[in-house]
């Protein structure tokens, strides 16, 4: 029998571990459980716009606020941006998506199912 001790990194914000410290470190930079990862935006706002934009490198989603006209990316694009495999995403001459928002509405129940087409 054989048996191995190694050291064991874990997530400070989720429950995802790894035997690699420097990819532990990458995980948690983007980790979406991370409270500066957490847009006030994708809490169901109703003034956030979705376009996607194709292009001969891949689909990109950009993000808009109808209040404020202001183009958005996510902490998801950063990650993409600085991605090892695959076409980084352009992120130049947006803005990142706020934490907290001051023109933030949520949707109501209707307009969430209208939106994503789910029927109540």
């Amino acid at each position: 029998m054989k048996t191995e001790v190694k050291k064991v990194y874990y997530c400070e914000h989720c429950r995802k571990h790894m035997l690699s410290a420097s990819s532990m470190s990458r995980h948690e930079k983007y980790c979406r459980n991370k409270p500066e990862n957490k847009h006030k935006c994708f809490d169901m706002c109703r003034h956030l716009k979705r376009e996607r934009m194709v292009s001969v490198k891949g689909i990109q989603t950009v993000f808009s606020c109808k209040v404020t006209g202001v183009k958005m990316y996510s902490y998801l694009a950063e990650k993409k941006q600085t991605s090892y495999f695959g076409n980084p995403i352009k992120v130049d001459g947006l803005t990142r998506m706020p934490l907290d928002c001051k023109d933030y509405e949520a949707m109501s129940e209707s307009e969430y199912c209208e939106r994503f087409n789910i029927e109540l």
